[in-house]
């Protein structure tokens, strides 16, 4: 019992996902991915009715799974819709002779890709256990993520505000504050370059050199100006 409600349909799942992959790249519409759709619909609809069957209607919609079972349920009206509408398109089309309605075409194909959201039902398994927690690892870390992100943004809102008020005046890349923090945030990820594909640091080393030119020059003509 425990084979059926936990591992097989964990392995159902995965391979579902691993033949939505292939077919999407090898004869998409060849008779042996609508055998494989035909079964995993299958599989999926006699699992809800096992369960309906063993557990009652009670546990199914109202018990402690009772959001698990929904999201299986939507699942399976899901596939039933994709299938239905995919012998209809091509049972009009057989009909009339003519190529398959490209925007039926589309509405089927996001259909089809509805079937990887039932990998997120593989964290519910014991099978899975490892995954489940990873995934929760990750989720946790969000908030983390969250905070470096907002101290990235005020380094670089400070930096850009200094850098436009120093140089802006002389560099384009630097004109205002939005302009600043985008050639920072450039930097920061190995695209510092002027909008003339010089680096921006050869712009830093000249403008440093002439303000370090010019304040010698200042001094010597304030020597030179001073009385003997």
């Amino acid at each position: 019992m425990a084979v059926m409600v936990d591992v097989l349909p964990g392995i159902v799942i995965v391979l579902n996902a691993i033949v939505l992959g292939i077919s999407s790249d090898v004869a998409e519409d060849h008779v042996v991915w609508q055998v494989f759709n035909v079964f995993f619909l299958a599989f999926y609809t006699l699992e809800f009715i096992v369960k309906l069957a063993m557990f009652g209607w009670r546990w199914y919609f109202l018990g402690e799974d009772w959001a698990w079972n929904y999201f299986d349920l939507f699942c399976v009206a899901l596939s039933w819709v994709e299938e239905s509408t995919t012998w209809i398109v091509r049972a009009m089309s057989s009909a009339s002779d003519e190529p398959l309605d490209l925007n039926a075409m589309v509405f089927i194909r996001m259909l089809r890709l509805t079937r990887l959201v039932r990998l997120v039902r593989t964290l519910r398994f014991e099978i899975f256990y490892e995954l489940k927690m990873m995934v929760l690892g990750v989720v946790s870390g969000m908030r983390v993520l969250f905070w470096a992100m907002v101290l990235l943004i005020v380094i670089i809102y400070t930096t850009g505000v200094a850098a436009k008020n120093m140089i802006g005046q002389h560099e384009p890349e630097f004109r205002d504050v939005p302009s600043a923090m985008f050639s920072i945030f450039r930097c920061f990820t190995d695209g510092c370059d002027a909008y003339d594909g010089t680096p921006l640091t050869v712009y830093a080393t000249t403008m440093a050199f002439s303000s370090s030119h010019l304040g010698t020059e200042s001094k010597e003509q304030a020597r030179i100006s001073m009385p003997g």
